[in-house]
């Protein structure tokens, strides 16, 4: 399983207290550090992940906790992947830094106040905004991605430490294929599909 190079600190960090632990204050000091690898290891994880099918597919994994017409919210947990993906091939148009709050991101409010980095993703289709959300424990966004670079969809484009939210903004001409509560995974899920010409008619 593939590591995200943010999580490498943090599992080696505690694998070397659970060998001073083990040394200093023994086998039941130093299993709260294995555990706590383990915990990290599970968190930065960076599977391999293939579109489901054509179409717009989820920045991130986690909770649908919001299905519009345009727009897509997911909200993860510390036990989901926290690799962000592009919805869509395109363009970095831009990004901005929002400061703000760090209250419980799969809440509503979370949206407006909370902490973000905005992305705009320019396509074939239309432009694309990505929210990169901080959430009550999450204190650092991560891109991988600068103003200007090509990504391809479901190409990774950042992260977002320990719980976070991303809401997806796509144009009117893209038709959501997902409902509140269902949990989807980023790069994989298709979250909206191309609407065709006609297809109001059908």
């Amino acid at each position: 399983m593939r590591i995200a190079p943010e999580g490498r600190p943090w599992i080696a960090g505690a694998l070397v207290f659970t060998v001073l632990a083990w040394w200093a204050a023994g086998i039941w000091i130093a299993l709260v550090f294995v555990l706590a690898a383990g915990f990290f290891a599970n968190f930065f994880r960076d599977p391999v992940r293939t579109p489901a099918g054509e179409g717009l597919v989820a920045p991130a994994d986690g909770k649908v906790v919001r299905a519009d017409d345009g727009r897509v919210d997911i909200f993860m947990n510390v036990l989901d992947v926290h690799v962000i993906r592009a919805p869509a091939a395109g363009r970095i148009l831009s990004m901005r830094h929002v400061p703000g709050r760090f209250g419980h991101a799969e809440r509503e409010p979370a949206s407006l106040h909370n902490e973000r980095l905005e992305i705009v993703l320019a396509t074939e289709q239309g432009e694309i905004r990505l929210h990169l959300i901080a959430g009550l424990v999450a204190r650092r966004i991560v891109p991988y991605v600068a103003v200007g670079d090509r990504v391809e969809r479901a190409a990774r484009i950042g992260i977002i430490l320990f719980g976070s939210r991303v809401d997806c903004f796509f144009p009117e001409n893209w038709k959501t294929q997902v409902a509140e509560g269902a949990h989807v995974r980023a790069g994989e899920s298709v979250i909206a599909s191309l609407e065709k010409a006609g297809d109001d008619n059908a």
